[in-house]
């Protein structure tokens, strides 16, 4: 409707793409049909899981192969999956180019797939599968990037809580983009990628298209809103009135921003004729991009010089929260580290010394090794009073 809208033209490639779709999905449904109650064990939820990845994005590249279209729109079966692939995991990473002439349909398809990604797709599938008489705890256990605190009991209430304040914040950012100067359109698709912090445009040169100041700087609120962990926002509108303040992993991500940029920004006055402001946006702007793993850009940041792509290089290790939308190694894993690293120097340098390690007032005991990997799991236990 959409592109229907804007172009004048019939959306045929999603017509044809949804027909096609619910044809399978019928078909399914009448092979596996029986009259035995159906519920997930662990096994079938984490086969389900995988599979989701898989099946989904072949699904949703139907239409960027522009089916019913003419032969020289659309892309093809591979270009297409790796689109949708990059979309719904929110890498960011894209084959198609000439943004600017593109459907709009087809450019409001890849934000959406974005913006859905953000929380996971089988976090949607929980409010789904409880409405289809199905229990959905075990796809959350599995799915969830989340490991702190459930303060919902009930899985299916969590999602919703997580759901509203994603479509809140979404719709917060495209009335705020649409403010600094985007159009309805592009305001939309840009609150839908920096809040799933994907960075998809709808212009080949993503912000760099944005005259105005503003809306680099609203980009970057909305990136570093898509960074921190969802809980904290649940927290707050159930009228906790410091979860972001009393948040140590809030806290040290903020901190490590503030660092960065404020050394980036001496650095590129140093080295460009350029204002404080004007370095300030370009700086801030886009170390939260690639901190958040969004990957926005408003310019190229190669051309600061060698100093500047290395500490770039290195920051792309770095991710936001855990239980936000953002990727990379999340700041909940570094402070681990660092405890980790400070008891055991303290032990070197005192052997008989009793070192309990600590994190937000909670006393971490080492439980066990993972079999695949050297790093260390952590159970954590409250303090008593």
């Amino acid at each position: 409707m959409v592109e229907e809208m804007m172009t004048g033209q019939m959306p045929y490639e999603f017509i044809f793409s949804a027909s096609f779709c619910a044809a399978a999905g019928l078909f399914a449904t009448f092979a596996t049909r029986d009259n035995q109650p159906f519920s997930l064990d662990v096994r079938q939820a984490f086969l389900l899981t995988a599979l989701s990845w898989i099946v989904l994005p072949v699904f949703a590249a139907l239409p960027l192969m522009g089916l019913g279209l003419s032969p020289d729109i659309g892309l093809t079966f591979t270009d297409a999956v790796f689109e949708t692939v990059s979309g719904m995991t929110t890498t960011g990473s894209t084959v198609m180019s000439g943004l600017d002439g593109l459907l709009p349909g087809l450019l409001l398809w890849r934000s959406l797939l974005q913006w859905i990604g953000g929380v996971g797709i089988i976090v949607m599938a929980i409010i789904m599968l409880p409405f289809l008489r199905i229990g959905g705890m075990q796809l959350f256990k599995t799915e969830s990037s989340d490991k702190s605190e459930k303060i919902m009991p009930q899985a299916a209430s969590m999602v919703k809580w997580i759901m509203g304040v994603y479509a809140g914040l979404t719709l917060l950012a495209t009335i705020v983009f649409m403010m600094t100067g985007m159009t309805g359109f592009d305001a939309v698709n840009h609150a839908m990628t920096a809040l799933s912090t994907g960075g998809y445009s709808t212009h080949d040169a993503s912000f760099g298209y944005f005259p105005n100041l503003s809306t680099q700087w609203a980009g970057t609120l909305f990136m570093l809103a898509g960074g921190l962990p969802f809980i904290s926002y649940i927290k707050f509108v159930r009228g906790h009135r410091r979860p972001f303040i009393s948040d140590p992993q809030i806290q040290t991500f903020v901190r490590f921003l503030f660092i960065v940029i404020v050394i980036m920004t001496v650095y590129l006055m140093l080295r460009q004729d350029i204002s404080f402001f004007g370095a300030l946006t370009l700086t801030a702007f886009n170390v939260v991009s690639v901190v958040t793993t969004t990957g926005f850009a408003s310019t190229d940041y190669t051309t600061w010089g060698p100093a500047a792509a290395a500490a770039f290089f290195i920051l792309t290790f770095v991710g936001g929260c855990a239980g936000s939308t953002s990727g990379a190694i999340k700041i909940y894993r570094f402070q681990v580290l660092w405890v980790t690293m400070r008891e055991q120097l303290l032990r070197l340098s005192s052997p008989n010394r009793v070192v309990i390690m600590r994190y937000h007032a909670a006393a971490c005991r080492r439980t066990c090794r993972s079999r695949s990997s050297p790093s260390l799991r952590y159970s954590s236990r409250r303090s008593s009073r």
